[in-house]
């Protein structure tokens, strides 16, 4: 079976999540509105999803891999309409703001969600098409945590690794290169 090790791979993406969101997200989670609860949901039960079925296929437990691989049918369509909550909030409050943070950091969060959104739907898409290709099928799932690496990676360089974002910008542009910088360590990971 190829990528043996994506276990870890996925488990730091995991990690990462909670770290990343643990102040804005973990902390207040009362106070959070239900677009963030469906986001963070749909989000975590996918990558726990990949995880297990990492475990399931490379114990041999094919039957169960194909029977668990069918509920990501029923997450997918959940997993997508909580990114699309969390675009209708920020865009909410984009409208509804006059704060310069907000006016300059809504629309390329906007735009990333959106790029988000088709990068998952391909790849997923890729996935299931290329099924019987073993190789193809598993590099395709395992390519979805990247797509939500950026943003909680970005949070943990901006509160926890600040030498990471060395462009040497003030605030609100540190968090868009901070993002830019996590993506980029994404595509260097996944090359």
């Amino acid at each position: 079976m190829p990528y043996r090790h994506a276990n870890y791979f996925v488990g730091f993406v995991l990690l990462t999540i909670v770290i990343g969101f643990w102040g804005s997200y973990f902390v207040p989670i009362a106070e959070v509105p239900l677009a963030f609860h469906v986001h963070a949901f749909t989000a975590m039960a996918w990558v726990i999803l990949l995880m297990f079925q990492h475990w399931s296929i490379h114990g041999r437990r094919n039957a169960l891999h194909k029977k668990v691989g069918m509920l990501s049918l029923a997450l997918f369509p959940f997993l997508i309409v909580g990114f699309v909550m969390i675009i209708n909030v920020a865009a909410a409050r984009f409208v509804s703001s006059d704060s310069a943070t907000t006016q300059f950091l809504t629309p390329s969060f906007g735009l990333s969600m959106v790029f988000a959104i088709v990068a998952y739907l391909v790849l997923f898409y890729l996935a299931l098409r290329n099924r019987r290709s073993v190789r193809l099928h598993a590099g395709y799932m395992l390519a979805t945590p990247l797509v939500l690496f950026e943003s909680p990676f970005s949070r943990v360089m901006l509160d926890h690794l600040p030498f990471l974002v060395f462009t040497g910008t003030g605030f609100p542009q540190r968090i868009l290169d901070a993002i830019v910088i996590s993506m980029a360590m994404a595509a260097v990971f996944a090359l």
